[in-house]
């Protein structure tokens, strides 16, 4: 079991999204690898879907293969 604490701030994500999105800044800028890509995020956002259509259906939802 994890638990951890995160301060909460205005804005998406919390305190974990706005240093997301300030490193995101920083390697844009400075022609870095970010942190997360646009592909991290698309997968992130099918497992939230699954989740929650699994949650509905109460059946096993299986992910697309990468």
């Amino acid at each position: 079991q994890l638990r951890y604490t995160v301060d909460q701030v205005e804005g998406y994500g919390g305190a974990i999204g706005i240093e997301l999105l300030r490193h995101w800044i920083r390697a844009f800028r400075a022609g870095g690898p970010p942190l997360a890509t646009i592909g991290d995020a698309m997968s992130a956002l099918a497992i939230i879907d699954a989740a929650y259509e699994s949650s509905a259906t109460g059946r096993r939802v299986d992910l697309p293969s990468r």
